[in-house]
């Protein structure tokens, strides 16, 4: 692995290069989409000519500075480039890197519509068991229990 070339500064030393994992493209490629959008109103950049694979490609690596470097961006919250969720009832599988997802504005917001929508029905009880949960999203949720009953006010 030693002869192939970083994809962001395109050297090749005696440092000890990456392969892309899921994760680590996925990043990149939220990053490089910002950056893309950025660029126009602003000057062009140094990683304006970056080709990130579209796969996991053993052949395409990385140095962890550029790669640190690269991703050293902060993303807005607003700007639309982060992936819109949909959670579909509480059988849906969770997200591997549940604490990573949190950091997402749209996973948070379909998280918090999710449990505003269903945690009325009965099935959810024995998660608020004793407990008073309240939500503030578009306006103010409680739930409860009474007699074993979910309440929603």
């Amino acid at each position: 692995m030693s002869d192939l070339s970083c994809v962001f500064c395109k050297e090749t030393t005696n440092e000890k290069v990456k392969i892309f994992t899921e994760g680590t493209l996925k990043k990149c490629k939220e990053v490089a989409e910002y950056r893309s959008k950025k660029q126009r109103v602003n000057r062009k950049s140094i990683y304006s000519e970056i080709e990130l694979p579209r796969g996991i490609d053993t052949d395409i690596v990385y140095y962890s500075a550029c790669y640190k470097n690269f991703t050293a961006v902060r993303i807005p919250k607003d700007s639309n480039i982060y992936t819109d969720f949909r959670i579909s009832g509480p059988q849906q599988v969770r997200p591997s890197d549940f604490a990573k997802e949190l950091k997402n504005i749209k996973f948070k917001d379909a998280l918090v519509k999710f449990i505003i929508n269903n945690w009325s029905e009965q099935d959810m009880a024995h998660i608020i068991a004793n407990k008073i949960i309240n939500i503030n999203h578009d306006m103010c949720y409680e739930y409860s229990l009474k007699d074993g009953f979910s309440l929603f006010s």
